[in-house]
């Protein structure tokens, strides 16, 4: 067995996995970067394996974040959650590390489900099973 940290756009896996588990990561990666992270998930996976991943649902204040983040100007995509950044990682600095404060003193990123479907399908992944959670939307797909 051979472990290996490296970030989800520099993974060069081909043909070696059964199954893919990728678990409350993606709401980190830029609009920019899922295809080819996706594409990379799909090279990994032997044929007939299967990736599983997980979507942050986002809430009600995705829209607020994308609206503030527009007004102060920031080049931001519907979506994307970065305009308290600093300010949250300043009060995660203050309250001891606690992961509440912790999760929004990092960027997030807040796909459609429709966006998702599409760079699932433009890699030719076939969606097996889609479920939602209390936070998270669940994607079940295999490699044909």
């Amino acid at each position: 067995m051979k472990y290996e940290k490296i970030a989800l756009q520099e993974m060069n896996f081909q043909n070696e996995f059964d199954g893919v588990i990728c678990l409350d990561a993606m709401e980190h990666v830029c609009p920019e970067d899922w295809p080819g992270i996706v594409r990379r998930f799909r090279k990994a996976l032997k044929p007939g394996g299967v990736l599983y991943f997980t979507v942050d649902r986002g809430g009600d204040h995705v829209e607020m974040a994308y609206e503030r983040a527009k007004a102060l100007g920031l080049p931001v995509v519907f979506g994307e959650v970065v305009d308290e950044v600093e300010e949250a990682y300043e009060r995660a600095v203050a309250s001891g590390g606690k992961a509440e404060a912790e999760d929004v003193a990092v960027y997030h990123y807040h796909p459609s489900s429709e966006q998702v479907r599409t760079w699932i399908s433009q890699e030719g992944l076939v969606i097996e099973e889609e479920g939602i959670g209390e936070w998270y939307e669940h994607f079940v797909m295999r490699k044909r």
